[in-house]
């Protein structure tokens, strides 16, 4: 905008300025042709093209503003393979990442006081306390894998007992009277 607002025609007794609207940036956009390239390939991982645009606006804070990043069910167009890269990418950004997700992968990555598992009624699921439940009374140690207590905790809140050891779904079990 700034360079068509600075376009000016002049001559000795008329001038002709030129300003942008957004319609005008919006032509501009349409009218180009936008070639995309990754590795040689036709196809393009979308978790590529996120970590590009993410990057990419981060390298726009010349001001060393507080940046956070809010990643909303990124699930939905990242295949199941894939989210162990995007989790490595949004770990090394070095900023605050907001990830809202129901993906047991994106859940275990964080650590246990930044994991908020909150359900549709806005009531929170306290895995610190379920941690120290555990521990209280010998099902998991104190050196237990965190991610083994944030996939209990995990299949407690979504009451997903499949597939889980029957001393621990009793004891959740118990819990719940």
């Amino acid at each position: 905008m700034n360079f068509t607002n600075e376009i000016e025609l002049e001559n000795e007794r008329l001038s002709v300025h030129f300003h942008a609207n957004d319609n005008t940036i919006k032509k501009l956009i349409q009218a180009l042709e936008i070639d995309i390239e990754y590795c040689n390939d036709e196809y393009i991982p979308n978790h590529k093209l996120r970590e590009f645009i993410i990057s990419f606006l981060l390298s726009m804070n010349n001001e060393d503003k507080i940046s956070v990043l809010l990643v909303s069910n990124s699930e939905t167009d990242v295949g199941r393979l894939e989210f162990n890269e995007v989790i490595n990418f949004l770990q090394c950004l070095n900023i605050t990442v907001l990830v809202l997700s129901s993906q047991q992968e994106f859940l275990i990555s964080a650590d246990d006081q930044q994991l908020f598992l909150v359900n549709k009624m806005g009531v929170t699921y306290d895995i610190m306390f379920l941690r120290r439940e555990l521990m209280s009374f010998s099902i998991v140690s104190k050196n237990s894998d965190y991610k083994l207590v944030r996939t209990i905790a995990l299949r407690d809140f979504n009451k997903n007992y499949k597939l889980m050891d029957e001393g621990i779904k009793s004891f959740l079990a118990s819990n719940k009277c």
